[in-house]
């Protein structure tokens, strides 16, 4: 044991052992490990001493020190870690469950998460003309079909009839996505559409959820025309589905597959990546 006042100290710890620093209130100073050789290059570690008690050790190999002394005084000492401190033989027996062996098994979680698939429907034209004046229900936004379009004032969410079913299913198809058009193609002050967005199939018209989800299954799609039609029940659209929700990097597997998730997955979200676990070999 010594002290050190107002000064600096290299010391050698060696292997297996341990240096304390003892430092009062007010004793301020450095801890510097150096490189274990002289001229070494660039210092390991600095501590800053600052009226606190500092250990360091024990290290596999002797370890270079310099202790600095700023303020007050410091009392260093080396010694063999204290027994009491030290794991017994039975207590890392008892730790490691050496007596039973007992392996060790990671565990991957049995699932098969799905990723989100959006509601979709089709508007189906029968290759006729629709009457002036017929509605168009999807979800809760009613849409008018026009042979001409009101004007002074405009009435929103009216849609120009074309000359051919085509033309028709264009301009409703840019009303509910509020594309180009308004005050020509489809009434000034139409507002896109909610819950969907649309796409133009020659004269039909395919609706996708805005959101992945059962969800989307609940939103209604109606007209009162009969040259109109719906692909499957004229009620709602279909084939929406929750995705699994999962944390991010998340690992499951199933039988055929592992999986992952990329980031964060909602019942809204599709982050689910799989990898196709193969064969035996």
């Amino acid at each position: 044991m010594s002290t050190l006042t107002n000064g600096k100290e290299t010391l050698i710890l060696p292997a297996g052992q341990v240096l304390s620093i003892a430092s009062p209130s007010g004793s301020t100073g450095l801890a510097v490990r150096l490189s274990r050789l002289p001229g070494g290059g660039n210092a390991q570690s600095v501590t800053a001493i600052a009226g606190s008690a500092l250990t360091f050790g024990a290290y596999a190999a002797a370890e270079r020190f310099e202790i600095t002394c700023t303020t007050g005084t410091l009392t260093l000492a080396i010694a063999v870690p204290a027994p009491s401190l030290s794991a017994t033989d039975v207590e890392l027996a008892l730790k490691a469950d050496i007596a039973s062996m007992a392996p060790v098994i990671l565990a991957i979680t049995d699932k098969t998460p799905v990723n989100a698939v959006a509601a979709t429907g089709k508007m189906v034209s029968s290759g006729s003309l629709a009457g002036d004046g017929s509605i168009v229900t999807i979800g809760t936004t009613v849409y008018t079909l026009k042979t001409t379009l009101s004007t002074t004032p405009d009435v929103p969410f009216e849609v120009l009839l074309g000359n051919a079913t085509t033309n028709t299913a264009a301009n409703l198809t840019a009303a509910i996505n509020e594309a180009a058009g308004a005050g020509s193609t489809y009434a000034t002050g139409t507002t896109a559409h909610p819950d969907v967005t649309a796409a133009a199939s020659s004269d039909d018209i395919d609706l996708t959820a805005d959101v992945s989800g059962v969800a989307g299954n609940a939103i209604v799609t109606t007209d009162d025309d009969a040259e109109i039609t719906w692909s499957g029940p004229e009620v709602a659209l279909v084939g929406g589905i929750d995705g699994t929700v999962g944390v991010e990097f998340e690992v499951c597997a199933d039988s055929s597959y592992l999986y992952y998730a990329t980031a964060e997955n909602t019942i809204a979200d599709a982050n689910w990546r799989r990898v196709d676990i193969g064969s035996v070999y």
